[in-house]
């Protein structure tokens, strides 16, 4: 009956809020953590403090003594402090970026975690282009691996998922 597909509907709806709101809940939780899984983190914030300051991270590695000024708290957890950086410029771009928001790997995790939100969004939309149940996304949003190493060890894959997520939603579109 009517009233029937209206209970269903309203069901739908909390159910999706609920997914999303404890979907942000537990990524906020881990935010404030230390870095368990890996120290890749505390690299990026070295990365993006050598441009910061005028440095190309292409040209020296951080145990460079001309980049001794630059260490701080963070240095003794920098990863291969005796190899060139690893990450592409993109990359580069938004670890020098956040450091507008502040130094550390903290707000790294934050816009990681800003990342990981716009993934979710962007599934959502490619799940509706599909016209599959919006309900699935909480396969993504609440699936512990995703959360522990966004959140929680602060991983800049998510940055790459993102840009390939908005790919695939602008090609849905376009063809339908």
């Amino acid at each position: 009956t009517l009233t029937s597909l209206r209970n269903q509907g309203k069901l739908k709806n909390v159910s999706f809020i609920a997914i999303i709101f404890f979907a942000i809940a537990f990524r906020i939780c881990l935010l404030p953590s230390t870095p368990t899984l890996s120290d890749d983190i505390y690299r990026y914030a070295w990365d993006g403090k050598a441009p910061a300051h005028g440095i190309n991270p292409y040209s020296f590695v951080p145990l460079s003594p001309q980049l001794e000024h630059l260490r701080d708290e963070g240095f003794e957890k920098t990863s291969h402090k005796n190899t060139f950086t690893a990450y592409p410029p993109l990359a580069q771009i938004i670890f020098m970026l956040t450091r507008g928001v502040g130094s550390g790997v903290y707000p790294l995790k934050i816009v990681f975690v800003f990342f990981d939100l716009g993934t979710m969004v962007l599934l959502v939309l490619i799940l509706k282009e599909l016209k599959i149940n919006t309900l699935n996304i909480a396969i993504y949003a609440w699936n512990p691996l995703a959360i522990m190493e966004i959140a929680g060890s602060g991983h800049m894959d998510i940055c790459a998922i993102f840009w390939i997520m908005l790919a695939v939603f602008l090609y849905l579109k376009r063809k339908g």
